[in-house]
């Protein structure tokens, strides 16, 4: 029986570190039935069948460190991966480097796959990598903290502008990460290479969240202010002011869902400009906003539950061992928060995001359904993906 790829390139959805056959042809399959994807040169070429795959690779058009895919990957793998395409080659795939973010896979739902298995795929994903995901979450959480001690207000005023670079750089590692491309440490500070563009992007973000908030919530802000002018501060008027702002909460929570794939679209976007990437990110989220949230829901009690230790100080008489024992505890938590909670989230975030596409057959006409495909063609962007097209690869493309 064939045993297909290594345990990291695992495409069985919710468990991880299985052996499975992902790219081995299934005895079930006729040859040619399994439909591929190529990334060559930075364009991505398909669906193609399997046996124009191994043509393209006798024809020298596909090298053993191009990037193939197939339904029911996880993410980009290297065509040397791929069982029995390449007989006898053993050495690590070193013709074609992979970019910082490679393509997202053509398997996109529109955003109709369940959260239960786009967490699932986050996890198969991260199965037996995580070191490197832990070692970015904890010396990102390391330097903002750092910053946020900056006495004064001048930390939290550093700490916002160098937000979006931040976030920015968060967004194409774990894209990378999760598409099964290049990925390192230094792809964090990535974002600076684009720094007005990314505080520019996470300042709109912030307004905009704001205005829909503060529109909502008019009510609650003027029996604010009017139990402050009257000088009230009866129960009534508590009640009035909590009640006028839970709209503004509402609010606020549906625009952050609406514009949380900005930071993902300039990472996969070079040449989008800040307040493109805003719309566009409203545009994906339409619909989508509730389905985000219960992904942020299920990670909710576990963050909750990092700073519970603080409850402490009410339950111990001795303030100082209080106080004490609640940081400590709280430093543990902290740091389990950035070894499992911060990269399993972040993962299954870009997952989100990926799933965001269109499905795999509404991205171009087969080219074995048709005519013989031409030899060039012009790439045409898709909407939150790299260049693609149907052609095939040129002959000396290497």
């Amino acid at each position: 029986r064939d045993r297909g790829a290594p345990a990291r390139y695992n495409s069985r959805i919710g468990r991880p570190g299985r052996r499975d056959k992902p790219f081995g042809r299934d005895r079930r399959e006729r040859l040619g039935m399994r439909i591929w994807y190529c990334y060559v040169g930075g364009v991505q070429y398909g669906p193609v069948h399997e046996e124009t795959l191994r043509q393209w690779v006798r024809e020298g058009r596909i090298h053993p460190g191009h990037y193939l895919w197939t339904p029911g990957m996880v993410a980009w793998a290297p065509a040397a991966c791929v069982q029995g395409l390449f007989p006898g080659y053993t050495t690590p795939p070193a013709y074609q480097r992979p970019a910082p973010v490679l393509p997202p896979p053509p398997g996109g739902t529109r955003g109709k796959t369940p959260n239960r298995q786009i967490t699932a795929r986050a996890r198969a994903t991260l199965c037996k990598r995580w070191g490197q995901p832990i070692a970015f979450c904890f010396l990102l959480r390391l330097i903002r903290t750092g910053i946020l001690m900056v006495p004064l207000l001048i930390g939290a005023a550093i700490n916002f502008i160098l937000a979006g670079p931040f976030f920015l750089g968060k967004g194409i590692y774990f894209l990378g990460f999760a598409r099964g491309g290049d990925h390192g440490l230094a792809m964090m500070f990535l974002g600076f290479r684009r720094f007005a563009h990314a505080v520019a992007a996470q300042l709109l973000r912030s307004i905009f969240v704001s205005m829909w908030a503060g529109l909502a919530g008019f009510y609650g802000l003027t029996c604010m202010i009017a139990m402050q002018y009257l000088d009230d501060y009866s129960g009534l008027w508590y009640a009035m002011t909590v009640l006028g702002w839970v709209p503004g909460i509402v609010a606020g929570i549906i625009a952050a869902m609406s514009y949380s794939q900005t930071m993902f679209l300039l990472a996969d976007h070079k040449s989008l400009q800040p307040l493109e990437a805003v719309r566009l990110s409203s545009r994906l989220m339409r619909g989508r906003e509730n389905k985000l949230l219960w992904i942020w829901m299920r990670f909710s009690p576990w963050y909750l539950l990092c700073y519970s230790p603080f409850l402490l100080i009410f339950v111990i008489e001795n303030e100082l061992l209080a106080i004490g024992l609640a940081v400590v505890l709280w430093l543990i938590a902290y740091v389990l928060v950035s070894l499992w909670l911060d990269p399993y989230l972040a993962t299954a975030l870009a997952k989100f995001y990926d799933d965001l596409r269109p499905p795999a057959g509404a991205q171009g006409k087969t080219e074995t359904q048709g005519a013989a495909a031409p030899s060039h063609s012009v790439p045409s962007e898709d909407l939150t993906g790299a260049p693609h097209s149907s052609a095939e690869p040129a002959a000396d493309t290497g």
